[in-house]
């Protein structure tokens, strides 16, 4: 399950696990919790709250990352996140450079608690196909890049990208996780 505001993510999974446990026991399965939102340092801590949190998509620069670091090594913890990369290069959208992706992932290496397991990218919005599958195209071509490089620490599992108006182009590209949300919602 995912969310991309922390005190929601932190309000659902509790009360989630709250009433989970309370209904199956605490010997119940537990279920994993991604965020998928734009990190603010202020938030980092709240974010570390939350139950079951497994993983972060949107690691973006090194100042948060060395932050959360910081914090998970408090913690005595380690975290999968996601670097997310700005394909469309809309000013709108977080996510660094296509260029500059590699220098961030060589740099996020070094963060001891922090496991880089993917890259994560969003579409350009009101796009044609042909521009989407450019996007996703990118992000798939930077991860072969990179993975080529063997860097130590690093594990590019996951490319995530495609969300409710254009996952059949992400699939087709390469997309091994992808963020359905108001697909889900809707009437058919």
């Amino acid at each position: 399950m995912a969310e991309n505001k922390v005190q929601e993510l932190y309000e659902k999974a509790t009360t989630f696990e709250r009433n989970f446990n309370r209904k199956y026991g605490k010997d119940a399965p537990k279920i994993s919790w991604h965020f998928i939102g734009n990190l603010q340092s202020n938030k980092i801590n709240k974010l570390l709250e939350v139950p079951n949190l497994e993983m972060i998509h949107s690691i973006d620069n090194l100042s948060i990352a060395k932050k959360l670091n910081k914090k998970l090594s408090q913690k005595k913890r380690k975290l999968a996140v996601l670097v997310q990369v700005n394909t469309s290069q809309e000013t709108a959208k977080h996510g660094c450079r296509p260029q500059d992706t590699l220098a961030l992932i060589r740099e996020l290496a070094l963060e001891k608690n922090i496991n880089v397991r993917g890259l994560m990218t969003i579409g350009k919005l009101n796009a044609s196909k042909k521009e989407t599958k450019e996007c996703f195209r990118c992000l798939r071509k930077l991860k072969e890049e990179i993975a080529s490089k063997n860097i130590a620490n690093i594990t590019l599992d996951y490319l995530s990208m495609g969300m409710s108006s254009d996952y059949e182009i992400a699939i087709e590209e390469g997309s091994n996780m992808i963020r359905i949300g108001s697909k889900i919602f809707t009437k058919a």
